[in-house]
């Protein structure tokens, strides 16, 4: 081959590598133009009117606005959030079906516990919104307005005070390590059990049992009603609750290595793990709409209007710390208190 054949020739193969990597840009970028070409749909593993349901009905709206396209929220409650968990993952890892839920610890207990068709891996959070510390609280109208009071009840009358709880629950551990720290168990209250953090809300402010264990961040929009008795967290909250904290109280009762605090409920927004991988232009795009959501002043505050929050914890630190929680929950002594029937 001559010099003027070889000069040709390498022009041509640039030319050629140069038209192939643009078309194949402008596919790329086709491709993430064209997302959403319709619209998306939010699933709620829990029921209408808790904090999951109220997020994603306030979440939608804005996220319409990112996309420019409808947002359709729909609950898919059941099994302890198990059968909204199923539902994600029976659709198609394409970046139109996303989730709202309880993670921790409600994927640890599908996981472990209820033979689930999944793994907790098998999710990708978007972004971890709300850590939901546990608090023991009764109505005003109750008969107890402090920590101390209560266990004097417990303990003068074995089965005669009541608990309205969700039974498998990072709430349910924690009252039960509790009052075992403190010489007690649960078989020395009646235990009213509830399938949704709502309800027992709604129940302590009723004054429908004597106290209740339930996440903190719902009951600030009933602080009026209700009577904060202790927060299951390591640090006191009195920001938020003029109430005790855990390892103050156990302290007090000369408990000097106590078992665990688990953080509560963690909730966010959740995408197939496979879409990262199949999908990342889309995967990339959600991404970003919740970033900027999460920045938005108008939607935080929309979202505080309603006591919900909407810190801005990414992908990456999101499942590190969904990893983390998911093993401390795994422990065999935890997973047994919420075994279910």
């Amino acid at each position: 081959m001559n010099r003027t054949a070889t000069i040709s020739f390498s022009f041509k193969a640039a030319l050629a590598s140069t038209l192939g990597g643009i078309l194949l840009t402008a596919g790329a970028t086709t491709a993430l133009a064209d997302y959403p070409e319709r619209p998306l749909t939010m699933v709620v593993a829990a029921g209408p009117g808790g904090s999951n349901d109220r997020a994603a009905r306030v979440m939608s709206n804005f996220l319409a606005e990112e996309l420019g396209q409808p947002v359709n929220v729909v609950n898919r409650p059941g099994g302890g959030n198990l059968l909204g968990h199923e539902y994600l993952r029976q659709q198609a890892a394409d970046g139109y079906t996303l989730l709202r839920t309880t993670a921790i610890p409600y994927m640890t207990i599908n996981q472990e516990l209820q033979g689930a068709s999944f793994t907790i891996e098998d999710f990708q959070p978007l972004n971890l919104v709300d850590i939901d510390t546990s608090m023991i609280a009764s109505s005003t109208r109750g008969d107890y307005d402090s920590i101390d009071d209560l266990i004097a009840a417990i303990s003068d009358n074995p089965g005669s005070v009541s608990m309205g709880v969700q039974p498998t629950s990072s709430d349910m551990i924690n009252a039960t390590l509790f009052l075992e720290a403190i010489g007690l168990s649960v078989d020395d209250v009646r235990v009213v059990t509830f399938d949704g953090g709502g309800d027992v809300r709604t129940g302590v402010a009723g004054n429908q049992f004597d106290f209740g264990v339930v996440g903190e961040a719902g009951l600030r929009q009933m602080s009026s009603e209700i009577e904060p008795l202790m927060t299951f967290s390591r640090e006191p909250m009195s920001d938020v609750w003029d109430a005790p904290h855990v390892l103050e109280v156990v302290d007090q009762h000369g408990v000097e290595d106590y078992p665990h605090v688990l953080s509560g409920s963690i909730r966010g927004y959740f995408v197939h793990y496979e879409l990262m991988e199949e999908e990342p232009e889309r995967y990339a795009r959600l991404v970003e709409a919740f970033e900027n959501i999460a920045n938005n002043p108008e939607a935080i505050e929309a979202h505080h209007e309603q006591d919900l929050t909407i810190d801005w914890m990414g992908p990456e630190a999101s499942r590190e710390m969904m990893l983390q929680e998911h093993e401390s929950l795994a422990r065999p002594e935890f997973l047994q208190i919420v075994q279910p029937d």
